[in-house]
């Protein structure tokens, strides 16, 4: 039986990272993996997807929103919601869902 692999279109590079969890040290060494990667490859066409849950549980969630922040000015970085995120913004319309929140970690840095 041959097996096919996926494979990506000729000169495509993607990169995928998710579930940071406010580990902004962590963020900061991927990211410049990635970005000596991409001097050393050079691809023509470059997507970068954030898969969510970047906030709670780690110990920097501000620093590592900073530097998502800083990464989404590039054109080809694309960002998904998750559920981390999801609970904290149905906590910032219900303040009573506080608990839900803290179950997630959101009182953590």
């Amino acid at each position: 039986m041959n097996r096919r692999y996926p494979s990506l279109p000729e000169g495509l590079r993607i990169y995928v990272l998710s579930d940071i969890h406010g580990c902004a040290d962590l963020l900061d060494r991927a990211l410049q993996t990635i970005d000596s990667d991409l001097q050393r490859r050079a691809p023509q066409h470059l997507l970068q997807v954030f898969l969510g849950d970047y906030i709670d549980r780690g110990p920097d969630s501000r620093g590592t929103l900073d530097l998502l922040i800083g990464r989404a000015r590039s054109p080809t970085a694309v960002f998904l919601k998750g559920n981390h995120e999801d609970v904290l913004l149905d906590f910032l319309q219900d303040p009573t869902r506080l608990h839900d929140w803290r179950q997630f970690g959101g009182l953590q840095h």
